[in-house]
């Protein structure tokens, strides 16, 4: 047989077999009838391979964090203080880490902008009090803005540690640098060793609106002990009515967790 016809030969039967290759993949694509295992999200899935036609059911995504309320106070010149709000309402889970962006508006216009992190459990709330904020004018408008979370799934979570505040007193001060001080008792009554207590303290007037807030911190609560804290006010605000104190640590931080025995205890999942 001639080289050139050979060669011909050879060539064609590549062409053939290529095109007959494609043509394979096509009809498999086309024709492949949709599954539960195709890796594909199709026929009345919800989600990719799972809901609807098939067995396997999705696993939900987390709902957003909801913003309660914000609250801008005036105390000193050009000094504010303000206090955010933040509710978690998914029951398993759990958000380790989250970035917060605030900023203050005054007629539209841009006058200050703050960020920070927070922590929050399954079903619970956030307390976020920022002190002695400098801005130029009083915002009349806020935004928050919920960035970057990392959430944590918890299996069969039904409570926080208990973490509890006694013997919360609001007094003011004489002769002092302070104007007021507010003293409490925070009590550990889990099973875990912490090594720092987040204390958020609202201050409310005889009709519940919120005059003033701040924060404060213990560091290392064993479990069973009780400590106590104390936050001060350095200008005049008027005598609350009653007091509100949230306290919290971050159980998803295993360095929050005191060492026993050698090694860090780990929150279980209650």
């Amino acid at each position: 047989m001639d080289y050139r016809v050979k060669k011909r030969i050879i060539i064609l039967t590549g062409f053939v077999l290529i095109a007959g290759l494609f043509g394979f993949l096509i009809y498999l694509f086309v024709h492949n009838p949709a599954s539960c295992f195709d890796g594909i999200q199709n026929q009345d899935e919800a989600g990719v391979d799972c809901g609807g036609v098939c067995e396997k059911q999705c696993e939900l995504k987390p709902e957003d964090i909801k913003v309660i309320f914000t609250k801008v106070i005036p105390t000193l010149s050009q000094k504010y203080n303000f206090i955010l709000k933040l509710s978690n309402p998914n029951a398993v889970y759990g958000v380790k880490s989250a970035d917060y962006v605030i900023k203050f508006f005054n007629e539209s216009r841009l006058i200050a902008d703050y960020k920070g992190s927070f922590y929050v459990l399954p079903n619970d709330t956030k307390i976020v009090v920022l002190n002695a904020l400098d801005m130029d004018l009083e915002s009349d408008n806020v935004s928050v803005t919920i960035e970057n979370i990392d959430w944590i799934k918890l299996q069969n979570y039904q409570t926080a540690p208990q973490i509890v505040v006694k013997n919360q007193f609001y007094h003011e001060l004489v002769n002092q640098t302070a104007f007021s001080e507010i003293k409490g008792v925070a009590v550990n009554r889990s099973d875990f060793d912490f090594d720092k207590i987040d204390i958020n303290i609202l201050l409310f007037d005889s009709n519940k609106e919120i005059i003033d807030g701040t924060f404060t911190e213990i560091r290392t609560l064993f479990s069973g002990e009780e400590r106590e804290f104390i936050a001060n006010w350095f200008y005049p605000i008027q005598n609350p009515a009653s007091v509100e104190i949230e306290a919290d640590t971050n159980v998803f931080e295993s360095d929050n967790f005191m060492k026993r025995y050698g090694s860090s205890e780990k929150f279980q999942e209650l």
